[in-house]
């Protein structure tokens, strides 16, 4: 009889068909976490998933249905970019010079704003996502609008009784850029 303690005593072949059995494994693998069950810190979620959504039907088409609110939009736009990027505010607001050919007189013709929010209303004609998307960005944006109008409120709170305050250099660079337009 060979030695229980003799490394030579088992073929080598025998070790294939063994496995170590694993005792900290679970009948069932457990589902890897999501991306918030990682900022959870790794646990899984409470719920199960929600089922997805019903879409909400889309807006029927009307001819010209966004061009007004999106050009109010991109007008309110152009307000808060003039003093970071003046360009692309005035072509937001200001309308093309247009010649005309025959007679040598000079007309206005569209705003930057119109042109784009006529843009958006001709994508909307064709496309139902569209016409979704902007019936809720324009239902949101009325909300952002509220809050923006209250921007020069807040900006007067924030100055001191002798006028310094934290947008005092924004104020000053303003006032000289219209006096240089101006002037």
């Amino acid at each position: 009889m060979s030695d229980p303690f003799d490394p030579n005593a088992f073929p080598v072949s025998d070790l294939a068909d063994h496995q170590v059995p694993n005792h900290r494994a679970k009948a069932e693998p457990e589902p890897q976490p999501t991306l918030m069950g990682k900022l959870r810190g790794g646990r899984p979620a409470q719920q199960p998933p929600k089922p997805p959504r019903d879409r909400k039907p889309a807006p029927p088409y009307r001819e010209g249905m966004f061009v007004d609110p999106l050009t109010e939009f991109y007008e309110f736009l152009a307000m808060i970019l003039m003093p970071l990027r003046p360009k692309a505010a005035m072509y937001l607001v200001m309308p093309e010079t247009l010649r005309d050919a025959e007679t040598g007189e000079f007309s206005q013709g569209r705003t930057g704003a119109q042109k784009c929010a006529e843009a958006w209303d001709a994508a909307a004609k064709k496309s139902e996502s569209v016409r979704r998307f902007l019936d809720g960005f324009l239902q949101i944006s009325v909300w952002g609008t509220l809050a923006m109008v209250h921007i020069p409120l807040i900006v007067a709170l924030g100055e001191k009784a002798d006028g310094e305050g934290m947008f005092s250099g924004l104020e000053a660079m303003l006032k000289k850029h219209a006096e240089e337009e101006t002037g």
